[in-house]
């Protein structure tokens, strides 16, 4: 995706890093950290099934990224 100049100032996801915390509460949420365009990390909390479908983006980004090993 090309940045226009109405967007140059957009902050793109360039990488999730590879682990995956979970907090040691009872609805066990995971904190992931993404690594933006700009450089800097940003740490983003999946709390449970209202961030399910983010957290399967996130594991089909890593499936993507990965080489199969076959």
């Amino acid at each position: 995706m090309e940045k226009t100049d109405d967007h140059k100032d957009l902050v793109t996801i360039q990488a999730f890093e590879s682990v995956v915390a979970i907090l040691p509460t009872k609805t066990k949420p995971k904190k992931i950290k993404i690594v933006g365009s700009d450089g800097k990390r940003y740490s983003y909390l999946l709390k449970g099934r209202e961030d399910l479908v983010c957290y399967v983006l996130f594991f089909l980004a890593r499936q993507i990224r990965q080489p199969s090993s076959s």
